[in-house]
């Protein structure tokens, strides 16, 4: 089974108010990235899609966009948990700050003990740390990838759509 989440943020600096979605499809048939990047489309006749989303005060863009994945992978893991068989699950981030907080950098935070080149510490530490520790519990079956956001893919604009909806429950 193919699941494949798209994720995104939104926050409005002004207010500090925020929204995040993931927009959990479920595949009948499996699209291979090459697909995904060449078509920009990524919906396929028979896809099932599920909309988790929420806002917050007081926040900023990366932490919305940080809490998308981390309700992705929250997703992931307990579908995992309730299925041990052939299972595959894709998130796709428009975020580079979020997909590389959670792989590629994640290592040298801890090795730095948290602190950036500046030496100062490393933000949204709590965010960071349980995602990635929900990763680590279901790396042999997910992959996270960054896409170009507001380039007509299907399923990053109902995401970001979705997360600016969030953002403006909050504005009135």
């Amino acid at each position: 089974m193919i699941i494949d989440i798209f994720t995104d943020g939104s926050c409005y600096y002004k207010s500090g108010n925020g929204g995040w979605a993931a927009i959990v499809v479920l595949r009948k048939r499996a699209l291979d990235l090459d697909d995904l990047s060449r078509d920009m489309i990524g919906y396929q006749s028979g896809d099932t899609m599920k909309i988790i989303s929420a806002g917050q005060r007081d926040t900023t863009t990366n932490q919305m966009e940080l809490h998308g994945v981390l309700a992705a992978l929250r997703f992931a893991h307990k579908t995992r948990m309730k299925r041990a068989d052939d299972l595959h699950m894709r998130i796709f981030t428009d975020s580079s700050y979020s997909k590389h907080s959670i792989t590629k950098w994640y290592r040298a935070h801890l090795r730095n003990g948290w602190q950036n080149s500046l030496g100062e510490p490393v933000k949204n530490q709590k965010l960071i740390r349980t995602a990635r520790g929900l990763l680590n519990d279901i790396d042999d079956c997910t992959t996270i990838h960054k896409v170009k956001g507001h380039v007509g893919h299907h399923y990053n604009e109902i995401a970001d759509h979705n997360a600016g909806l969030e953002r403006k429950k909050l504005e009135v």
